[in-house]
């Protein structure tokens, strides 16, 4: 039998978020004749470390930073990466402290998705310090959409080529069993669909009466 590829998922911590979320989703679908897969959990325990120690053929590690200051947890983070001997690394947390310890792993191939919209424009700017010292470790820096992977590309200087755009799935079958929302709440819903609508109808009505207007003062004669 050939030898399991070993990857290490890194989340910061294990409350209830997008990355945490998809992480622990996909996490199910891995092929485990061919990885062994790990999920680090970096801060706290919360709800996806509990439910990441239930799924099936997965390991749910747990470091314990104090915060995104600790240099001792760093450094417990690092011998973790060491000990492990990860084939890959992929890191979905941005904290600038633990990704130092990626400088120690050096026979790992190492990951890392960008998780952030195309909204968070604060965000952003302050990840500018995170790549300028990390970007040259990831082997691969992986963007949930184009236009995140260009505002990369613009304002931290990434190579497309280093680059690849995976979109987020969501794990249907955890929804299919949600309740129906109460027929006052659909009302409710329907109510303000139709009055936006409604809205955006008179400013398309606006604009075009304005356009309208403008041609017939630019076609008068002066």
């Amino acid at each position: 039998m050939n030898k399991r590829i070993k990857v290490a998922h890194i989340l910061w911590a294990g409350g209830i978020g997008g990355a945490e979320e998809y992480v622990t989703s996909f996490s199910r679908f891995i092929n485990t004749d061919k990885f062994d897969t790990h999920i680090c959990f970096l801060s706290e325990k919360g709800v996806i470390f509990e439910e990441a120690k239930k799924i099936e053929n997965v390991t749910a590690d747990f470091i314990g930073m104090k915060s995104g200051y600790d240099l001792v947890g760093m450094i417990k983070f690092a011998c973790y990466l060491i000990r492990g001997g990860f084939d890959i690394v992929h890191s979905h947390n941005a904290n600038l402290v633990s990704t130092v310890a990626f400088f120690f792993c050096r026979g790992s191939k190492i990951i890392f998705t960008e998780h952030v919209g195309s909204g968070a424009k604060e965000i952003f700017e302050r990840r500018k310090t995170f790549y300028k010292i990390f970007s040259s470790l990831f082997e691969v820096v992986i963007t949930v959409s184009d236009f995140v992977k260009l505002k990369l590309k613009e304002n931290m200087h990434l190579e497309s080529d280093k680059m690849v755009v995976i979109s987020n799935g969501v794990r249907i079958e955890k929804y299919a069993n949600v309740n129906q929302p109460p027929a006052d709440l659909h009302h409710h819903t329907a109510h303000r669909h139709r009055t936006a609508h409604r809205r955006t109808q008179r400013v398309s009505n606006g604009v075009c009466d304005a356009s309208h207007r403008h041609r017939r003062h630019r076609d008068c004669p002066r």
